[in-house]
């Protein structure tokens, strides 16, 4: 049955592909179908991430786990997204609302197919006001590179794959390039190119170069 589920929803999205207001319209008997799915992927595995981040590594199942620094570099797996264009796509889903009732009632577990129904209920009180379009990744890229100036935040390439499943600008452009991050405990830096990185922890979110990145490579 769940696998049914996932196929319906995935033959639903494809086929809406080029909708260009698929994000601003009620239709059919099972409506917001991608919002949904973008949702119960980004929610899932935005939580893995930061677990991943508060213990310094990846947790894979029936493993010993260690913090060796070869277990701490994840390749090809994380992208970058136009936070700005995120924080809209928040509001049109009403994300708030859903981490809420997530948390009233107590939901410890991922998201699945079966929560569609009062996930969708939520995305319908809150769409029509808080209009949305496609995702343009390039706002945040400048001559094909990532513009530091911009804000961004990291995704997995999954969701970002289907936050951009419509926007044909951002794919022509190739701006959703991967990029490797190193995880520390409470914090993880980015690599963004050859002279540039990212740190992000509770206590730094900024740009760095290489001298600083050595240093606190160094003391951690």
């Amino acid at each position: 049955m769940e696998d049914e589920k996932i196929s319906f929803i995935t033959k639903n999205v494809l086929e809406n592909k080029y909708h260009n207001h698929i994000y601003n319209k009620k239709e059919g008997k099972h409506p917001f179908l991608l919002q949904f799915k973008q949702l119960k992927y980004y929610y899932n595995q935005n939580k893995k991430f930061k677990k991943s981040v508060s213990l310094g590594y990846i947790q894979q199942e029936n493993e010993k786990y260690n913090l060796s620094p070869s277990r701490t570099v994840i390749q090809n797996v994380y992208c970058l997204i136009d936070r700005k264009w995120l924080k809209k796509w928040k509001k049109h889903v009403g994300y708030k609302e859903i981490k809420n009732k997530i948390k009233e009632d107590k939901i410890e577990r991922d998201l699945d197919n079966n929560d569609y129904k009062w996930i969708s209920e939520i995305i319908d009180k809150n769409y029509k006001e808080n209009y949305l379009n496609p995702l343009d990744n390039n706002t945040i890229y400048k001559d094909n590179e990532i513009d530091p100036l911009t804000d961004f935040k990291v995704i997995h390439k999954n969701s970002f794959n289907l936050f951009n499943i419509n926007s044909e600008i951002s794919d022509k452009n190739k701006n959703y390039r991967r990029y490797p991050i190193r995880l520390f405990k409470d914090k993880y830096i980015v690599y963004l190119n050859c002279d540039m990185f990212l740190i992000s922890s509770k206590n730094i979110n900024s740009y760095k170069f290489n001298d600083i990145i050595i240093n606190f490579i160094s003391q951690n």
